[in-house]
């Protein structure tokens, strides 16, 4: 048995690959990629990384003050919303995580959505 998701996932070198994977995938999205143009993706990657960790019980922590305040500026909407999700969800399982601890990282993050919605968006 795993004290966390995090250590049986293989910690903070496991999920950089995975979250490398999950960029790669939205880099590639016409509908998402053009949130990154402008983007240091070295620096994005790691932040994203500490991020899923904290949601495998790793030892990062991000407030949700943190999260609405780097998110707000950038216009997500419903659709794009949906797109990231879908993109999450399709990485974590080809990275090999079990569909039970996909949809519980999955279901976290919809708990949280509207932290990454725009101000004047109705998500």
């Amino acid at each position: 048995m795993h004290s966390s998701l995090f250590v049986k996932y293989g910690g903070f070198a496991s999920i950089h690959n995975l979250i490398e994977n999950f960029y790669e995938k939205m880099l590639d999205s016409v509908l998402v990629g053009v949130y990154f143009e402008h983007s240091n993706m070295e620096t994005l990657i790691d932040h994203q990384t500490r991020f899923i960790t904290s949601l495998l019980g790793g030892p990062t922590s991000f407030t949700d003050l943190h999260l609405k305040s780097v998110h707000q500026h950038l216009n997500i909407n419903e659709e794009v919303w949906n797109e990231v999700i879908t993109l999450l969800k399709l990485s974590l399982l080809e990275f090999g995580m079990e569909r039970i601890d996909a949809e519980m990282i999955i279901n976290t993050l919809s708990n949280k959505k509207r932290l990454f919605y725009a101000l004047n968006s109705n998500g």
